[in-house]
């Protein structure tokens, strides 16, 4: 047989448990937001990978970190300058990430790399549309001026390329 006040001792008991556990939730909380990790993000601007519209932050790069972030309890400090720069900052240690980095002889000493790229490139050359340079045309490209990005991975990946096929190009 139930007592009425059984009804009633339960629904306290919920409203304690419930109570309890939003407790414990909400100071859970305090203390992650507390003890968040800043990681100071070496920014460089490129369209659709990092860019800084109106104050925001975003593109792959951005979205990328982000979702590491909610595994990790990191937020970022954006801090911008140039490429060179930021490779500087990131030896000195003001810097924890550098995104859009390749690995290559000359970093893979001085960096700590990811074991799995974020995402991959590849090096497009540019032709008048009215040359007679097609894809893989490489005895086309003989002799031919080459604008190059200085210290640039497709600058490096071009090179390899035309070193391989015994392509002679002037670099401007």
């Amino acid at each position: 047989m139930k007592k009425k006040n059984d009804y009633g001792y339960k629904k306290a008991s919920i409203a304690t448990a419930l109570l309890c556990l939003f407790l414990l939730f909400y100071t859970a909380s305090d203390v992650r937001a507390e003890n968040k990790t800043i990681i100071r993000v070496g920014y460089v601007e490129q369209t659709g990978f990092m860019e800084n519209v109106a104050g925001e932050y975003s593109g792959y790069c951005v979205d990328y970190l982000e979702e590491i972030a909610a595994y990790t309890n990191w937020e970022y400090e954006y801090v911008a300058d140039t490429w060179e720069n930021c490779l500087v900052r990131l030896e000195k240690g003001e810097l924890d990430l550098l995104c859009m980095a390749h690995k290559n002889l000359e970093s893979t000493g001085k960096y700590t790399f990811t074991e799995l790229p974020i995402g991959y490139e590849y090096t497009t050359v540019y032709a008048k549309q009215d040359s007679d340079i097609y894809y893989e045309d490489y005895e086309a490209m003989e002799n031919s001026k080459v604008g190059l990005l200085r210290g640039g991975f497709h600058a490096d990946e071009f090179l390899k390329v035309a070193d391989e096929k015994n392509l002679n190009v002037e670099k401007i």
